[in-house]
């Protein structure tokens, strides 16, 4: 970091993985809606600050 060089990785769920089909799921209190997809902010943060870029794996 001193040099000015990052390496970083999330593994996060996807956007609305908290929100059932009616309501909650799996028991949460909240809906918990994820409004922003994270992988998008991602590839767009690193697209403007010309870093390497940005490597998305789906799974199911």
């Amino acid at each position: 970091m001193a040099r000015g060089e990052f390496l970083s990785i999330s593994l996060a769920r996807s956007p609305g993985h908290h929100a059932g089909r009616s309501g909650a799921a799996m028991g949460c209190k909240t809906l918990g809606f994820c409004i922003f997809n994270n992988a998008a902010i991602a590839a767009v943060g690193s697209h403007k600050h010309r870093d390497s870029g940005v490597l998305l794996l789906h799974y199911t």
